[in-house]
């Protein structure tokens, strides 16, 4: 399986598990000493998520950036694509 559909389904997997939790939450919501556990754990969850989402984006921000020529390019297209967009909306207005 190709590494981004691993991540994919590794995620879908963690989202489930985390609602698991919320329901068990739920159930025990008198029990403060489960909820305040749950909910730290929450808080470790999201740290480390982020924590090591950040550092493999370190990792491969320079591959993952684009050639300044492909930039420019999209961003060109892009204003093309707006003034189009303008001109059109002023067509309708103008009618």
């Amino acid at each position: 399986m190709p590494a981004a559909a691993k991540i994919k389904q590794c995620v879908f997997i963690i989202h489930e598990l985390l609602e698991r939790l919320a329901s068990l939450a739920k159930e025990v919501d008198d029990d403060t000493e489960i909820t305040d556990r749950i909910h730290k754990f929450y808080g470790e969850v999201l740290f480390n998520f982020l924590f090591r989402f950040e550092d493999s984006y370190t990792k491969f921000y320079s591959v993952l950036k684009i050639p300044e020529s492909e930039a420019r390019a999209f961003i060109a297209k892009q204003d093309s694509a707006k003034t189009n967009s303008t001109n059109t909306t002023k067509e309708h207005v103008n009618t």
